[in-house]
């Protein structure tokens, strides 16, 4: 099956039923995603069947159609839609800003003692809270509700690892993470690309950069384009896991979305300040730092 995208003008309004009776498309092989100021179309043109280029070209309301050797076509870097941003709340992850993300793991543990340990960091200029969960108990889901109201501006992030938890979730969260073992779980990735709040998703560390790009398009092809990138970590020959430099440099090279480190698993001073430094020296829209890694006398160097 191959796959074209298309650019719709502005100023035309697209005629989908003249569309689909001139090239005889079925409803179900177009997609139209909108991000930004502009509009894509997407075909998916079956084997069995051939689109004229030419023709797809000079249809009234199509500016341009791209052409891509990647499969990876709905991200790529030459797509970028006009005015296109993503905002956590009221951060914007963008190539102008430095955005830091503390996580609290808030499994089997006091989550009185952890609201604490928050309202350290907010009151340090901290805007983004990542909160990590197994599964959402309905102890997570209390927790929630009754500190919601007090974060004002602060975005909270929760991962998400079924359909189901996007309902339940919905209500009290600005963003989802789909963690390093989820990246493949298809249905979770169609389910979160029927929403439109932002989604981190994190390469998983045995995943091929293509594996993980194409794990991304399941949620941008249904309609939601608020997708970050979040390179994890790769195994080492040590069993160490660590940023791979290589796939960060291709995600920003060959894609249009907002690229995060995550060093949650870095313990010592020393680590986490090579790591920043790297992350900024690439450019990156920011990291995931784990709270109890990042002293209170060094939250100012993650900025």
């Amino acid at each position: 099956m191959a796959v074209i995208v298309a650019l719709l003008e502005k100023s035309k309004k697209f005629d989908k039923e003249s569309f689909l009776n001139k090239f005889n498309i079925n409803p179900s092989e177009i997609r139209i995603l909108r991000g930004g100021e502009e509009e894509l179309l997407v075909i998916h043109i079956p084997d069995s069947k051939k689109i004229d280029m030419v023709e797809l070209i000079s249809f009234d309301s199509i500016s341009k159609v791209y052409d891509f050797t990647k499969s990876y076509k709905l991200i790529h870097r030459e797509i970028k839609p006009e005015g296109y941003s993503i905002k956590l709340k009221n951060t914007e992850i963008s190539a102008l800003t430095f955005t830091p993300i503390i996580s609290f793991n808030i499994e089997n543990v006091n989550l009185n003692e952890i609201k604490v340990s928050i309202n350290k960091f907010i009151s340090k200029g901290i805007k983004i809270i990542y909160l990590k969960n197994k599964y959402i108990l309905p102890s997570d889901i209390e927790f929630l509700k009754k500190f919601i109201d007090t974060l004002q501006d602060v975005a909270i992030i929760f991962s998400i690892n079924s359909p189901d938890s996007i309902v339940v979730a919905s209500k009290y969260v600005d963003a989802y993470v789909i963690e390093q073992n989820q990246m493949q779980n298809f249905s979770l990735l169609r389910a979160l690309g029927k929403t439109r709040k932002p989604v981190i998703v994190k390469k998983a560390p045995a995943a091929s950069i293509e594996e993980y790009l194409l794990s991304v398009e399941y949620i941008i092809y249904e309609g939601n384009l608020n997708v970050i990138l979040c390179e994890s970590g790769t195994l080492t020959v040590h069993n160490r896991v660590i940023p791979d430099i290589e796939a960060i440099l291709y995600m920003k090279e060959k894609t249009y979305l907002p690229v995060l480190m995550d060093i949650e698993n870095f313990e010592t001073k020393k680590e986490i300040d090579h790591y920043l430094k790297i992350a900024r020296n690439l450019e990156l829209n920011g990291i995931i730092v784990d709270y109890k890694e990042l002293k209170q006398n060094s939250i100012n160097q993650i900025y």
